[in-house]
């Protein structure tokens, strides 16, 4: 690692949890959202093109528990409004989630979560960087 480029932990570790919110507007939650995930990003310190082969957002609808009677039916679940955002390193950890649940009064209630980074992803996470700066010319 080069010495004048410090570890990413103490970035991804500097990035704060906001605290959870209760909002009345879906695009500000969404406005939140996106830009907590975006400081988790950038705190990894890659390029667009890594991030975009290497890593991934998937959002998951949560459904609320089927009763037993419901499942002999057939029957699922229940949509809701509810789900989770998960940013990982594509194939491995999750690095980030952020749910979404909505209240009985129809606000958004915003729950955000940051993981801590196994041994393994820092390593990936690392060979990632160090083959940026090899791409880029800037280590041999």
């Amino acid at each position: 690692m080069n010495p004048e480029r410090p570890d990413f932990m103490r970035a991804f570790e500097a990035v704060e949890v906001p605290p959870t919110v209760v909002l009345q507007d879906a695009i500000e939650a969404s406005a939140l959202q996106e830009a907590y995930l975006s400081n988790i990003q950038n705190s990894l310190d890659l390029s667009p093109r890594t991030l975009a082969y290497f890593f991934e957002y998937e959002t998951k609808l949560l459904l609320p528990s089927a009763k037993e009677e419901a499942l002999r039916r057939g029957e699922t679940g229940i949509m809701t409004d509810d789900y989770i955002t998960l940013f990982r390193r594509r194939g491995h950890q999750v690095l980030a989630s952020v749910m979404l649940i909505r209240d009985d009064f129809n606000y958004s209630v915003v729950h955000f979560a940051k993981h801590p980074i196994t041994e393994w992803a820092a390593e990936s996470i690392r060979e990632l960087q160090l083959l940026e700066r090899l791409e880029a010319g800037l280590e041999e």
